[in-house]
Formats: structure tokens, C-alpha cells, sequence
């Protein structure tokens, strides 16, 4: 009701359709919670001691960890995107599996760029975080917050963008002039 009357009623029903779809809200949901589940489950049952032969342990170091960190999030993010261009075809044009799966992988780049641009902004320019961190004092574990809802924005437009491109290869049509 709020976008409707922010925008419209044809730039919310576009938005609905095509942004804010099944995929696109899956993909972000999990965008927003999985900094915290990678940094305090997953790499810590990764990196655990016993796991590599006993106490004689070397941790591992910043950059290594910060990687994994990157990496193990843009792998889920990766495969989550492809769930969602599957299910957008799906929904908008009822196609098979088999017809758009090579489109989608083709569109992972646009994705990949979206992912690489939050990436470089969370590792390189951290001062973009400081007035959520800030916001967010009182709050426990406020980085991975902070982080979460950065990567669950670039999400959404990333995975807006490449589905868009998607739909319109594979079904023919173009859903900007749906607005």
C-alpha cells in the first residue's frame, strides 16, 4: 500500500512483479542473515583445531579468514541467484529448466559485478558502515548486522538486474516497458 502510494499503482505492481518476486526476497533474506551464520558457525567448524589434526594449531590469518568469509558468501549468494532466475522464468513465461539455464549462468556476471562492488565497499571503504554501526551501538553483534543489510541491498539489485535480463532473453519480452 506504501509503494502504491509512494509510486503508483503501475510502478508498484512492476515492482511487485519483477523486484520484489519470490527469488528476489528469497535471495535477499538470506543475503541479510548470512554474514552472522558464516562468521560464528560456518568458519569457526571450518577452522576448528581438531579438524586439521590437533593443538599444534596455527590460526588462520586476516586476509585468509576475511577470503573464506567473502568467498563462502558469495558462493551462496551465487546459488541462491540461480534459484531465483529459475523461479522468475518459471512465474513470467512457465518455461523449462532446460531452456534457461544457460542464460542464467551467462547473467551470472551481472550479478558477480553487483557482488564485487558491495565486496570492495564492506572491505575497502568501511567508513560507508559507520553511521549504520553507530545506529546500531546497543545492538549485539552490530557488524554482522550492518553487513547483512548491505550485502541484502546490492542482493536485490544485483539479482533484479540479471533476472530482468533473463526474463527478456528467454521469454521474449521486455519487462521495462511493462512500467
Amino acid at each position: 500500500m506504501f509503494l502504491v502510494y509512494l509510486f503508483g499503482q503501475r510502478v508498484a505492481r512492476w515492482l511487485f512483479k519483477y523486484a520484489f518476486n519470490a527469488g528476489n526476497v528469497l535471495a535477499t533474506v538470506t543475503a541479510f542473515i548470512l554474514p552472522y551464520i558464516v562468521r560464528f558457525n560456518f568458519l569457526p567448524y571450518l577452522y576448528h583445531p581438531y579438524r586439521y589434526g590437533g593443538i599444534p594449531f596455527v590460526p588462520p590469518g586476516f586476509l585468509e579468514y576475511q577470503g573464506m568469509y567473502y568467498i563462502t558468501i558469495l558462493t551462496i549468494l551465487t546459488c541462491f541467484y540461480i534459484l531465483s532466475g529459475f523461479m522468475a522464468i518459471y512465474k513470467i513465461c512457465d518455461k523449462p529448466p532446460s531452456q534457461s539455464y544457460q542464460v542464467i549462468l551467462y547473467n551470472i556476471t551481472k550479478f558477480l559485478l553487483v557482488m564485487f562492488v558491495c565486496l570492495f565497499i564492506l572491505f575497502f571503504v568501511p567508513l560507508v558502515k559507520f553511521p549504520l554501526l553507530s545506529a546500531f551501538v546497543l545492538v549485539p553483534y552490530a557488524n554482522e548486522l550492518v553487513n547483512g543489510i548491505i550485502w541484502s541491498l546490492f542482493t536485490l539489485f544485483g539479482v533484479t538486474w540479471a533476472n530482468i535480463s533473463n526474463i527478456s532473453r528467454v521469454c521474449g519480452t521486455n519487462p521495462y516497458l511493462d512500467v
